[in-house]
């Protein structure tokens, strides 16, 4: 179970968390990881075009994943943003909530 995603073009490359990352230099099946965050602003330089995600963020001892990350689907021409995955972790999980939000903004 993926708690919050968010699929984009490609020309959504550069991210911002707490972090500054460009991934237009990796390669299909790659993962960028992001660290412990909630939310992250894809930004598309082209077009001068955001999108801000701002999700759940669950114990990290109920994840399989040390936090978000950005997968490159490039075959497919596009990045998957995904916040701290829950399929693999061995847990169950029963009547909890998750929140996605999504902020657009065009420059």
């Amino acid at each position: 179970m993926y708690t919050t995603m968010t699929c984009t073009n490609k020309r959504f490359n550069q991210i911002t968390t707490p972090l500054n990352v460009n991934i237009a230099s990796t390669s299909d099946g790659d993962e960028s990881q992001l660290g412990v965050t909630a939310s992250a602003t894809q930004y598309d330089p082209i077009k001068n075009q955001e999108i801000e995600t701002l999700g759940t963020l669950f114990s990290h001892d109920k994840t399989s994943r040390e936090g978000a990350y950005i997968l490159n689907r490039d075959s497919i021409g596009d990045y998957k943003f995904y916040i701290d995955s829950m399929a693999g972790s061995g847990q169950i999980s029963r009547g909890f909530t998750s929140v996605t939000y999504h902020n657009f903004k065009s420059g």
